[in-house]
């Protein structure tokens, strides 16, 4: 079930017939919050790259060896329902988010 503020309908159909598909396709990953059974926010998140010059690499601390292109966390959709904003549930996706690109990247990078 979901809460209302974070576009039901759509949220729904995208729960119901793509998330499961895309993540199975390794094309992008779904973290839903839940509270009481009750879906309270989601963020829709994937694995993408951003090409680099040498220079650029050296700049932010990257291996340049890796190749030109830098390993990159790509949002493509977010939301949490507005009766649980600033109460941490965003951030807490977030971080879920970011442990799991973090794994995912070292993945890619085998």
């Amino acid at each position: 079930k979901c809460c209302g503020g974070i576009g039901c309908t759509d949220l729904e159909d995208f729960l119901k017939e793509e998330a499961l598909d895309v993540q199975n396709q390794q094309i992008a990953y779904t973290v839903i919050a839940l509270y009481n059974n009750i879906v309270v926010g989601y963020v829709t998140f994937g694995i993408d790259s951003i090409k680099h010059e040498y220079s650029d690499a050296i700049a932010i601390g990257v291996d340049s060896h890796i190749g030109h292109n830098i390993p990159a966390l790509r949002i493509y959709q977010r939301a949490v329902a507005e009766n649980f904003n600033r109460k941490g549930v965003g951030t807490r996706m977030m971080n879920l988010v970011l442990q799991a690109f973090a794994k995912l990247r070292k993945t890619a990078l085998v």
